[in-house]
């Protein structure tokens, strides 16, 4: 089934739920219009009908605005997501020198300087996607 929600129920982090790039910086009154405007709409949305559980929708839109207005909560929130994310890209790095290193290694490159090309591929990814605003 496609989702064709306008603002989608579920999401990476917080901040894709309410419609934010990871760690940017966000004002209260960006935060709570985002908020409101996902809670009117899933309020209309979530129905028995369509077998979605509201409360779980609900209580996760409401931690991540109470998460992402407390100061010392979002850094330690912060700090958990990059840990996902490295995790996830490292093990990313670790597929693709594998893939590489199987595929017979066609561009003769030594295992480092593969290592070192994924590395600056993923470096240059994390940075354009998760610049702050």
């Amino acid at each position: 089934m496609e989702n064709n929600y306008k603002y989608p129920i579920i999401a990476d982090n917080y901040y894709e739920l309410l419609g934010f790039k990871p760690f940017c910086i966000i004002n209260t009154d960006e935060l709570n219009n985002a908020f409101e405007e996902r809670y009117k709409y899933w309020k209309l949305l979530i129905s028995p009908e369509n077998m979605i559980d509201k409360s779980a929708a609900m209580d996760e839109l409401f931690k991540a605005r109470k998460t992402l207005l407390n100061t010392e909560e979002k850094k330690r929130y912060d700090i958990l997501l990059r840990r996902r994310l490295y995790s996830l890209l490292s093990n990313i790095a670790d597929l693709m020198l594998k893939l590489l290193l199987e595929s017979g290694n066609k561009f003769g490159l030594t295992e480092e300087e593969i290592q070192e090309t994924i590395n600056n591929c993923l470096k240059r990814e994390l940075t354009t996607k998760f610049k702050s605003k």
